[in-house]
């Protein structure tokens, strides 16, 4: 189970770092259009890799899903705004170190699940 959310995390990592461009980064917070293909961007480096992890499509779609609504920033910024500071102003970097977490927390189930019920990472 270890290894393979270390291939999902490095993938989320090299994905949503390297290869997003600048101009979608700033954009996509504000422009769907902009979030949208920066989310098909980033799974398509996920394809290969469920691919040899023999992981199924529904978590293909699970991750394109939640990584399209995390960019939208509505839950950070809820949290932030709502919860966390109220009403403060949250540094930049706090604002990233969250989102990153948010992604890599739903990562987490594409491993897990399948070992909690005892099945094979390709069926669900």
């Amino acid at each position: 189970m270890s290894e393979e959310l270390l291939f999902l995390i490095i993938t989320h990592l090299v994905s949503d770092w390297l290869f997003q461009p600048a101009k979608w980064a700033v954009k996509k917070i504000k422009i769907f259009k902009y979030r949208f293909l920066h989310s098909l961007q980033y799974i398509l480096l996920f394809i290969p890799v469920l691919y040899f992890l023999d992981i199924s499509l529904f978590w293909l779609i699970w991750i394109f899903a939640t990584h399209l609504f995390i960019d939208s920033y509505k839950f950070v910024n809820f949290w932030n705004n709502k919860i966390r500071s109220r009403g403060l102003e949250t540094p930049r970097w706090i604002i990233i170190v969250q989102d990153q977490i948010l992604h890599l927390v739903v990562l987490i189930p594409v491993v897990l699940i399948p070992v909690v019920l005892k099945i094979p990472l390709g069926i669900i």
